[in-house]
């Protein structure tokens, strides 16, 4: 068994119909509710937070995210919510570009593309400054700065659609060049599947260093998860990272032993990440994108 290098690039990154779903939205960030649930994301920075102010009467070029509905339905007419304390955010996207992250049906590397294409999007359409970066080996591959306004979007996606899967990643020392480059406080999203044989908690507490908002999404294929009965029997297995090749017979217990070792990995991260105040978020690579922006981001304020 093994997963071909491979790219995120086989069709666009979404839907016409997502996209419009995605102008309606914004970073939750920098906003703090009161009553936060356990999980929840939350800005170290203070105050940055997005506060409810006042309303004023629309103008023609207002956003049009910032219409209230509900008071139109009451008064029609129509108001624009304002905010107390709003500045733009630096909102920074990695990507795990390893060859492992080929894996899956879809792949890994397809879910962690569009993710991150569906976050800059939403933080871009908001004002907001993205940067973009692929980690690959002991550095950053590749990388988009500076980014700024909706029509960037483009730009990232165009990034996002040809990236290349292959090689193996320390995401320490991946994540850590990454830290040295940032300036000022800000937002990280580490998108990845963990599989880096010198960890990756080093590389988590640099980007703290820095005072940034980690969210860590943990992604797994399905057959990583729930392993298929089929496995059972005689299998020449090769790792993608590096290469090697070793000769297994997997049975019933081999299969509930790695069934346990996964656990404990994830649980590990899950901890890891709960007592730095870090949201933990690991999904399936053949899950709905539109379900986990639309949904469980907007649950775990990420998106609002």
């Amino acid at each position: 068994m093994t997963a071909d290098a491979g790219s995120t690039r086989d069709s666009r990154l979404f839907e016409a119909s997502f996209v419009r779903a995605l102008e309606s939205l914004a970073l939750g960030g920098r906003r703090v509710p009161s009553g936060r649930a356990a999980g929840q994301w939350r800005s170290r920075t203070s105050g940055s937070s997005v506060e409810f102010s006042d309303y004023r009467t629309y103008a023609p070029g207002d956003e049009f995210r910032r219409i209230d509905w509900n008071a139109y339905a009451r008064l029609e007419r129509l108001f624009v919510r304002l905010y107390r304390a709003e500045e733009d955010l630096s909102l920074s996207l990695i990507l795990d570009t390893s060859a492992s992250m080929a894996w899956g049906r879809p792949s890994k590397a397809r879910l962690a593309a569009q993710l991150a294409g569906a976050l800059a999007f939403v933080a871009l359409a908001s004002g907001d400054r993205v940067q973009l970066a692929a980690c690959r080996g002991s550095a950053i591959a590749e990388k988009l700065t500076g980014l700024h306004g909706q029509g960037a979007a483009w730009t990232a996606w165009r990034l996002l659609e040809r990236l290349e899967s292959d090689g193996a990643t320390d995401l320490n020392a991946a994540l850590t060049s990454w830290a040295h480059q940032l300036r000022g406080a800000g937002m990280t999203v580490v998108i990845s599947d963990l599989f880096s044989p010198s960890g990756y908690q080093q590389g988590i507490d640099a980007l703290l260093g820095q005072r940034q908002d980690v969210l860590l999404i943990h992604v797994l294929a399905p057959d990583e998860l729930q392993p298929p009965g089929e496995l059972i029997g005689e299998w020449r297995l090769v790792d993608s990272e590096p290469a090697d090749q070793l000769e297994a017979t997997i049975t019933p217990g081999v299969i509930r032993a790695y069934r346990r070792l996964l656990a404990t990995f994830t649980a590990e991260a899950s901890d890891f990440c709960r007592r730095r105040g870090i949201t933990y978020l690991q999904l399936s690579s053949d899950v709905s994108v539109s379900n986990v922006v639309l949904r469980t981001f907007r649950t775990l304020g990420i998106v609002v």
